[in-house]
């Protein structure tokens, strides 16, 4: 008779001779019922857990709604289930809880906005809690915890300059103190919701000591702002999205821009549509043209020159220029009189009839056929190119927001990235893009927005509103006694 540790024994032999049955049989059906190349017994058995990641990871949790995505991952059996959540004082406050079928999602991404004043957070510290588990035998999980203060403080915004005085189209600065955690976002924000980023002031001359907590932020007042209606105010938000606004004194004259009839020839089309026709078509490949010149000008004058400033202002958001490297006044690139104004309306007549419109946001300079241009001041080359109505163009950033276009370039004597002085060459002048005769198409950016360039040709100009307001805040140096 055997003895009852015999029997014991001879359980515990058979239970797992039944499970690695068991296992192989599975094994054994998953390889022949495969699914993308994986066994689905196999997979049902790995060990592997799943894995997660925070996008973006913020500094701390605020007052203001924080956007947060976690993405999920499991490349075995797939995902089972994923729960995130904040606890706060042995609180837990459920953020966002999905469950996937089996075997169906490697990887997934979820978009969360946190809100901590309305979940019911309070000062102190959080703990964000992600748990997922896959769909394996073996409910494979990982958990991952992130520590964050929690902080509802506003910060300070303060204006320092008593007044500023623009004209649309025109630019402006205004100097304010900022006071409160670090600032990741701030400047003068429009009430059509632009905001034009601002700098410490130290930025504008590195040379000089200013007081650290003192920021400006030069403005571009658009030319179809309307004094009447349109407001701007400071905005500012810190690196926890805890936010702060605050008036300014300021007064912007009103200033209406001409209107022009361009009376347009078969001629033109001819020379101009087919080139650029071609060109839309690269930039909107759902664009639909027609093949006639005349009818097919509309979408080369209005589709392309959209297309052409979203390349524009992908190339200044680019920029890995801040300071400011310009000084003092701006030169004229063409040694010329304007042949065509800034913000002027343009009304493209052919055989009587419009065909289409469009705003000329900078100035024309012609003299004699591909005269050299030069850069009107000190900066960095950020585009160099070809594109579309501009043809040869020419984008120099200069720094603290400010920037240059050259269009309708015959030549380019300078490449992405260069270093240019004032009055150094860029190219000649030509008819390249949408241009009728040889000349230059100049502009000047404030954050991206066109203004007046005219006005950054005055020395006069340039110390009134920029220089001599920044410069005023500057540490008074000790005299030194002979």
């Amino acid at each position: 008779m055997k003895s009852s540790s015999s029997l014991e024994q001879g359980r515990s032999a058979l239970v797992t001779t039944l499970f690695l049955a068991a296992a192989t049989a599975a094994a054994l059906y998953g390889v022949s019922s495969m699914r993308g190349g994986a066994s689905l017994g196999l997979v049902r058995l790995e060990r592997e857990a799943p894995t997660a990641s925070f996008s973006p990871l913020p500094a701390g949790l605020g007052s203001s709604p924080s956007a947060l995505k976690v993405t999920v991952e499991d490349s075995g059996s797939g995902l089972g289930d994923v729960a995130v959540s904040l606890t706060q004082n042995g609180k837990t406050f459920a953020l966002s809880e999905r469950a996937y079928a089996a075997g169906g999602v490697a990887r997934d991404e979820l978009e969360l906005k946190v809100d901590p004043k309305a979940i019911g957070l309070q000062e102190g510290s959080a703990q964000l809690r992600v748990v997922a588990r896959d769909h394996s035998m073996w409910r494979n999980s990982a958990t991952i915890d992130r520590e964050y203060p929690v902080d509802f403080k506003s910060p300070r915004v303060e204006p320092m300059s008593a007044q500023q005085n623009g004209t649309v189209g025109g630019v402006e600065l205004v100097v304010f103190r900022y006071r409160g955690r670090p600032m990741v976002e701030g400047g003068v924000e429009s009430s059509a919701g632009a905001l034009y980023r601002s700098y410490p002031l130290s930025a504008f001359d590195s040379s000089r000591a200013f007081p650290d907590d003192l920021y400006f932020s030069l403005f571009p007042i658009p030319f179809d702002f309307s004094p009447a209606k349109d407001t701007l105010r400071l905005s500012v938000r810190d690196d926890f999205g805890n936010g702060s606004t605050a008036p300014f004194n300021y007064r912007i004259a009103t200033k209406s821009f001409p209107d022009v009839d361009m009376g347009m020839s078969d001629e033109f089309f001819r020379r101009k549509v087919p080139e650029l026709r071609e060109k839309l078509k690269a930039a909107d490949p759902a664009v639909a043209v027609t093949g006639n010149d005349v009818r097919d000008f509309k979408g080369v004058n209005e589709g392309l020159r959209k297309a052409n400033e979203i390349t524009i202002q992908q190339a200044l958001r680019e920029s890995p220029v801040s300071s400011r490297l310009w000084k003092g006044p701006f030169v004229r690139p063409l040694a010329a009189a304007p042949k065509a104004s800034f913000a002027e309306g343009r009304r493209y007549v052919f055989e009587g009839s419009e065909i289409s419109r469009s705003r000329h946001m900078g100035v024309d300079l012609a003299d004699v056929a591909q005269a050299k241009v030069v850069s009107s001041n000190k900066g960095q080359v950020v585009f160099a190119d070809d594109l579309g109505i501009y043809g040869g163009l020419v984008i120099v950033d200069h720094g603290s927001g400010v920037s240059s276009l050259y269009g309708h370039l015959s030549s380019i004597d300078v490449k992405k990235g260069d270093a240019v002085e004032q009055g150094q060459a860029l190219g000649r002048t030509g008819t390249t893009g949408l241009a009728g005769g040889d000349h230059l198409h100049f502009e000047i950016r404030v954050q991206g927005v066109p203004v007046n360039p005219l006005a950054w040709l005055d020395a006069r100009w340039i110390e009134e509103h920029i220089e001599g307001k920044i410069g005023s805040y500057a540490a008074q140096q000790p005299t030194v006694q002979g």
